[in-house]
């Protein structure tokens, strides 16, 4: 059993009908990231018999065996987020790369791309490893504590704020990159915006 269908049958297992399921998977990530012991990261409320399930069904371990976005796999099959066009997201690929190849330092990568985010990081890792810093700004706060959760399990070198990049300033000489892989971000109101020097 992979850990995306674990985490699926710990969904099924606790999921409350009367409830979202986004809720549900919400519970379900903070119990693994409190297992990979990502920093700053809180638990949802559980029932006792939630947790126990939790605890005996999910083993940690198996998520470092192979590299892979297993979570987000499993938000694809609970239609949380939308199914990655594989094709758009190996031609976005193909173009960062081909803008690095005359880059001899170790790059900074302003990965601001919806709606793959995430995933595109974990991609270009696979080719790139450690030859770059993945900055990612990240509107939705569960897509968010994913990548949190993924970098730590995986050690990836990501730099990550839970903000819109519509919306919020994301220049570097912003001060919105002092909250950077908070498991909590400040709320919107402390947060830069786009106008706000004007």
């Amino acid at each position: 059993m992979t850990p995306t269908d674990l985490i699926l049958k710990c969904i099924d297992q606790i999921h409350d009908s009367k409830k979202p399921v986004r809720d549900t998977f919400m519970k379900v990530l903070s119990y693994i990231a409190s297992q990979a012991k990502v920093p700053y990261a809180t638990t949802e409320t559980f029932t006792q018999e939630q947790y126990e399930y939790l605890s005996k069904s999910i083993d940690i371990n198996c998520f470092y065996e192979h590299f892979e976005d297993w979570i987000s796999k499993a938000m694809e099959e609970v239609n949380l987020i939308p199914k990655m066009n594989e094709e758009k997201l190996q031609s976005t690929i193909k173009g960062i790369l081909k803008k690095l190849k005359q880059c001899n330092d170790k790059p900074l990568l302003p990965l601001f791309i919806p709606p793959y985010g995430w995933r595109l990081v974990m991609s270009l890792y696979e080719k790139l490893e450690n030859n770059a810093i993945y900055m990612v700004a990240e509107p939705d706060i569960l897509q968010y504590r994913v990548m949190l959760v993924n970098a730590k399990i995986y050690r990836l070198p990501v730099i990550a704020l839970n903000v819109n990049p519509d919306i919020h300033n994301i220049q570097l000489s912003s001060k919105n990159w002092n909250y950077i892989n908070l498991w909590t971000r400040p709320s919107w109101s402390q947060l830069e915006e786009i106008d706000s020097d004007k």
